[in-house]
């Protein structure tokens, strides 16, 4: 079963250009079978996947061979796994700059690889496409076509409407938005992909990819991180826990987040000095992921660190939709969680579990120094008595899309 995925329209735009397409995320958030749909309207197709060491060889060690068996032949050519190879960059160059009218196709598991190995011999031949997990837009499609079109439609939703929703938020932020699980058509199962999606995928690969024996330290590190949302990071508390030094630590977190594991975010300062060497946040970029590691699958109501935990799955969906997220605090203690950035909009966030009564101090704070910037409360659940004199605006989780049509109009 295919989910329709919103990069797939970004894709379909680019098939007459010449330029090579790489399409990048974490395992299983669905590259391949994205790939496959849109491949099945084209013709002239050939699929390589560089998991195959054979093929892998040729393309290494025999390019010219490689490219006479599986190039020539066809128009439009997809290599899956594209970060295996060592020599990849240089050798798609070589295949792009000698053949000419072939569409090429590559999928990667880490932004870095692809951009290390490739990159420096890329440039300007070559579009990336991040993929991650199911955005809530692309979930509640999946899950609901027409109460979708009607959240497409209408940029604010009545309490009605958000009744109706509050169930599939809430599977939404308990189990994420890997395309398996999603599909997966009872809790007992769906439980079961995600903890198989752990172990055999991030687990391992992380282990692989720092060049690790054990990965009991890595879960470890990981469930202290899960453990630690909304808060800034616990270097201290990481380090005891892993035993790694504070180097290797570093090391390892950056690559949770180049392998879209994770998300850092980091604050938001007039001086940017300040938002290298000051502490980031760290966010896991699907909630099942997260959850699985604390065995904890409760709605967010239901459980001590739900405001965590619904602030990450904001989080999440802000980088789902294009956003570059960061965070706001002051000497004085005042801060805004969610300070996102977009081509068309800037966004001040705060997140609450429950819609806001009254207005919030940092919020208003923020919005009266940082002009451009639109404050916004997003909320999971709504809240009746709500204060008719808080001018500030309220939106739910299932509009995060919708908030730069929301701006638009400001």
């Amino acid at each position: 079963m295919y989910i329709k995925r919103n990069l797939e329209t970004k894709i379909k735009l680019l098939l007459d250009s010449p330029e090579i397409i790489a399409v990048v995320g974490s395992r299983q958030a669905g590259k391949t079978t994205l790939l496959k749909h849109i491949s099945s309207g084209l013709e002239s197709v050939n699929w390589v996947n560089f998991e195959d060491q054979v093929v892998l060889d040729l393309f290494d060690r025999d390019i010219k061979a490689f490219i006479l068996i599986h190039i020539v032949p066809y128009k439009n050519i997809f290599i899956d796994e594209f970060q295996y190879s060592r020599i990849g960059g240089k050798n798609l160059k070589f295949i792009y700059d000698t053949i000419p009218n072939k569409k090429i196709f590559i999928t990667g598991s880490s932004h870095a690889d692809i951009s290390v190995r490739a990159l420096k011999y890329l440039v300007g031949r070559v579009f990336i496409c991040e993929l991650f997990p199911l955005s809530f837009g692309e979930f509640i499609l999946f899950k609901n076509t027409n109460l979708a079109n009607y959240l497409e439609t209408n940029k604010q939703v009545s309490r009605e409407v958000i009744a109706e929703l509050i169930p599939l938020m809430e599977e939404f932020i308990k189990y994420g938005g890997y395309p398996k699980v999603v599909m997966a058509d009872n809790i007992p199962l769906k439980q079961e992909v995600l903890k198989n999606i752990v172990n055999t995928y991030f687990l391992r690969d992380i282990r692989e990819g720092l060049g690790l024996v054990d990965e009991a330290p890595l879960r470890d590190l990981l469930k202290t991180i899960a453990l630690s949302l909304g808060s800034l990071v616990p270097y201290k508390k990481l380090i005891d826990v892993s035993n790694f030094d504070h180097l290797k630590l570093k090391k390892y977190v950056s690559f949770f987040e180049k392998t879209y594991i994770t998300y850092n975010v980091k604050p938001f300062f007039k001086n940017k000095l300040k938002e290298i060497i000051k502490t980031p946040k760290i966010y896991f970029l699907d909630s099942g992921l997260c959850n699985t590691l604390l065995q904890d699958f409760r709605a967010p109501n239901d459980r001590p660190d739900g405001g965590g935990i619904f602030e990450m799955a904001t989080v999440s969906e802000f980088v789902k939709n294009n956003y570059t997220v960061q965070y706001w605090r002051t000497k004085n203690g005042m801060e805004v969680d969610i300070i996102a950035t977009s081509n068309e909009a800037h966004l001040a966030c705060e997140v609450k579990l429950k819609q806001e009564q009254n207005t919030v101090l940092s919020l208003e704070n923020f919005a009266k120094e940082y002009k451009n910037f639109k404050p916004y409360i997003s909320y999971l659940y709504p809240n009746d008595r709500v204060n008719k004199n808080n001018t500030q605006n309220q939106m739910p989780f299932c509009l995060i899309k919708n908030y730069n049509k929301n701006n638009e109009e400001k």
